[in-house]
């Protein structure tokens, strides 16, 4: 290959991979709901998608596919369905959270209005009320001196318990005043500490998510990648020039979703997005059924 074939070459893609579609908004809502981690995990799994169709468009799958109108129409609706079912997939799960929200907030209206009853209750009939308070005020009487004297005998003899006690406690060795454990028991173990590690299968679902969705989601990559190496790729290309190929275009939409998932994963953004995440998620459905409904055939192949 030449230097302007290249240079061609990896333009136009570099514009592409920048263009927003399904792979952007899968990204950008990955990192701004679950943070850096979460975005690079759905970026990771776009770019194994992207180098699945970069190889099968070297190989010559996609032209293929692409010569078949039978089999690239059912590639066509196999992505079609698969956006409108993640979009309402998107939507449902924020109707869900919405109203088990509302069955919380109603729950502690309740909670309240108990709490409210169980207060007037008890002030009705508690220790509060008007007739424990007049049979108080009545039975109040004025210590007499045989009750002093009393209080003041039981309160001399703890004092001499206690200091009884304090010299007892500082003849004995101070090793056999708290045994370590008891003859023939072994101590317990302590509690193992909680794990507050996330399961593996949450991040593999992130990376299974943006590899569906550049694959599965994305049935225009047959054109694009048949038309884009038939028009700029010499015919008689070697398996190295291939691979490297390859490899360039995949780095490059490696470091474009890595920095778009650096981007939007940031504090603020995360933020900024609870703050809205009823409005983008909505618009974020909406758009992955649009996509779908797109890609439908509605005027035949």
């Amino acid at each position: 290959m030449t230097a302007g074939a290249w240079a061609v070459l990896l333009g136009t893609w570099a514009v592409a991979v920048a263009s927003p579609g399904p792979d952007f908004v899968a990204v950008l809502r990955g990192s701004m709901a679950g943070g850096t981690a979460r975005g690079l995990r759905v970026a990771a799994g776009v770019v194994a998608g992207i180098a699945v169709w970069i190889a099968a468009a070297l190989i010559g799958i996609v032209a293929l596919i692409s010569s078949h109108p039978t089999v690239f129409l059912a590639v066509r609706w196999a992505g079609a369905v698969f956006l409108v079912l993640y979009g309402g997939y998107i939507l449902n799960s924020l109707a869900r959270a919405r109203k088990q929200k509302s069955g919380h907030v109603g729950d502690s209206g309740a909670d309240r209005a108990r709490d409210r009853a169980g207060s007037a209750s008890t002030g009705s009939s508690g220790p509060g009320s008007a007739s424990e308070s007049t049979t108080g005020s009545t039975s109040t009487q004025v210590p007499t001196s045989t009750q002093v004297a009393a209080s003041a005998q039981v309160a001399a003899s703890a004092q001499v318990a206690a200091s009884a006690q304090v010299a007892a406690s500082a003849q004995v060795p101070t090793s056999t005043q708290v045994p370590a454990s008891a003859p023939g028991t072994t101590p317990a173990p302590a509690p193992a500490p909680a794990s507050t590690s996330t399961p593996a299968r949450s991040g593999w679902a992130d990376v299974r998510l943006g590899f569906l969705t550049n694959t599965v989601g994305n049935p225009k990559a047959v054109v694009f990648f048949g038309a884009l190496f038939a028009g700029i790729l010499p015919a008689g290309i070697e398996a190295g020039e291939s691979v490297a190929v390859g490899l360039a275009m995949a780095g490059i939409a490696l470091v474009f979703f890595a920095a778009l998932a650096f981007a939007t994963g940031r504090p603020l953004v995360i933020r900024a997005y609870e703050r809205a995440q009823t409005l983008i998620d909505t618009v974020v459905g909406l758009v992955f059924i649009v996509l779908g409904l797109a890609l439908l055939p509605w005027g035949g192949v």
